[in-house]
Order: structure tokens, then C-alpha cells, then sequence
């Protein structure tokens, strides 16, 4: 099911399923880095985001292949199953991570907007409404 079961076999990409494991832990893997390494709030998390998006659509076009090419009938009815599960989880953990990363350079950039902007004490707040009233005023 996941590996080729005797020493003579060798890989198939119609048959085996590792492969689908491997992507998967691959696009983690990057993200995760893309994240802790590149990421900052400096930047908004946008290595993160970019990561997300490319390592993520890589791994639908590769699930959506592996989907189209499986062999299904040299299977037993346990092994499809597992096959079926494995290839929508895969696709469901490749849009969860663009969902997330999507949320959390939203999250980076509101905050970041926030800080940037511009903050008035009270008493700047008195002048400053005190500048509006007079120049209304005339």
C-alpha cells in the first residue's frame, strides 16, 4: 500500500501512496520554515503567504494527477478507501494552510496598519479640535 512490498518491486506512481505522504510533509515542512525563518511583522508574513500559495498548489496538481492516474482496480476495497482518504485529506491540508496563511498576513497587516497610524495625545487632541473650532470660526 504505501511502499513497494518486495525488494524486486519498484516505484509506481499509479500504485504506491508514499508519495502522497512525502508532498505532504514536504509542503508542511516549507511552510513551517517560510514561517519561523522568513516570516516577521516587519514583512507582514509574506514569505509565509507565497510559500503557502505555491508549495500548496504544487500539491493539489499532484494529488489531482495522482487521483486521475491511481490504479484503483489493483487494490483491494480496504486500500481505495485509504487511497481516497489519503488524497482528500492532502488536498484539505494544502487549502488549510493558504486559508491560514491568508488569516495570518491579514491579521500582520491590520496590526502593522494600526502601529503606523498616527496617535494624538489628549492634549494634542484639545489643539487639534481647537485649530477645527477657530478655522470654522472664520
Amino acid at each position: 500500500l504505501f511502499g513497494p512490498s518486495t525488494k524486486r518491486e519498484t516505484y509506481a506512481f499509479e500504485t504506491n501512496l508514499l508519495d502522497v505522504v512525502l508532498v505532504s510533509v514536504f509542503r508542511s515542512f516549507c511552510c513551517l520554515v517560510a514561517y519561523l525563518v522568513f516570516g516577521s511583522k516587519s514583512n507582514c508574513h509574506k514569505p509565509y503567504k507565497y510559500t503557502a500559495y505555491v508549495v500548496s498548489s504544487g500539491t493539489i496538481v499532484f494529488i489531482f494527477l495522482k487521483v486521475l492516474r491511481y490504479d484503483y482496480q489493483e487494490s483491494n476495497s480496504d486500500d481505495t478507501w485509504v487511497a481516497v482518504l489519503m488524497f482528500l485529506i492532502s488536498a484539505v491540508g494544502a487549502i488549510a494552510h493558504v486559508m491560514t496563511a491568508q488569516s495570518i498576513y491579514a491579521k500582520a497587516k491590520k496590526r502593522r496598519r494600526a502601529q503606523l497610524a498616527p496617535r494624538y495625545t489628549a492634549s494634542e487632541n484639545d489643539f487639534l479640535m481647537e485649530q477645527g473650532q477657530s478655522s470654522s470660526k472664520q
